[in-house]
């Protein structure tokens, strides 16, 4: 009976009873950190208060704050498309072209209102590609 026991436990182990657990596919572990990182970058780059206001958003401390922002917006473009898989991130990458755009429109403005408004696009593009990245990670 003993060797009975031993044969069956033997078998058990050999047959995959304590093999490990199937491991995570490469991709969505990193897809994961890719969303993570760039959101604590986003988060620094968009800090609350920020000093831009109407009468404020062509002061030398708006500008400031919207580069940093369109800074780590770069630096996100420039990543996605270094990856083998930069495709899946067309829409991300297409919000990343839209706040370049905002960008260069409110280094261009000329009132108040006109930087105002470009500053506030900048701000929700920033916004939006952060979501953005989120949806397209998730496909």
């Amino acid at each position: 009976m003993r060797r009975t026991l031993i044969a069956l436990t033997a078998a058990a182990t050999l047959s995959g009873c304590t093999s490990e657990p199937p491991a995570t596919p490469r991709g969505a572990l990193s897809s994961a950190l890719l969303a993570d990182e760039w959101d604590r970058k986003l988060d620094a780059a968009t800090q609350t208060p920020h000093p831009c206001g109407p009468t404020t958003a062509r002061t030398t401390d708006c500008a400031d704050w919207l580069t940093a922002q369109t800074d780590v917006v770069s630096a996100l473009g420039a990543a996605l498309r270094a990856r083998e898989d930069s495709r899946r991130y067309s829409s991300t990458l297409a919000g990343v072209v839209k706040v370049f755009q905002s960008r260069e429109a409110f280094e261009e403005c000329g009132t108040d209102e006109e930087c105002w408004r470009h500053a506030q696009q900048i701000t929700a593009g920033t916004q939006a590609v952060r979501t953005t990245l989120g949806a397209d990670e998730s496909r």
